[in-house]
């Protein structure tokens, strides 16, 4: 998923396309496309991203949650700064980014896509 997102980035520079939020949202949202090609991918990924809503607050949905991710993987910001962009508290954050990260690579990791050493 990273090596996807940084051969995007380097084609945008490249064409001197400006990467805005919006850009990255509708990346995020076309990988999450990509993971639901099959049945079973989407249910295992969503399940492993989604959290279930209460009474006292409505989850953050999954495709917030990669964007968030793919986000802070791509850039490099801060949290604190997401956390503005966003309007999520930094401190969830901080708890969605390894939680997404890790169910990226253990979807990925069967498929054979996720290198082990990035050179």
């Amino acid at each position: 998923m990273e090596k996807h997102l940084a051969v995007w980035m380097v084609n945008c520079f490249q064409k001197h396309k400006p990467l805005c939020l919006m850009m990255i949202q509708e990346k995020a949202l076309s990988l999450v496309e990509d993971l639901k090609a099959d049945s079973d991918e989407e249910t295992t990924f969503n399940a492993k991203i989604q959290k279930q809503n209460t009474h006292l607050r409505e989850a953050i949905p999954p495709e917030q949650r990669l964007s968030v991710t793919l986000r802070y993987l791509a850039t490099g910001e801060s949290r604190r700064s997401l956390g503005f962009q966003y309007r999520i508290s930094h401190n969830l954050i901080s708890k969605i980014i390894p939680e997404v990260s890790s169910a990226i690579f253990t979807s990925l990791k069967p498929k054979g896509t996720v290198c082990a050493n990035s050179t």
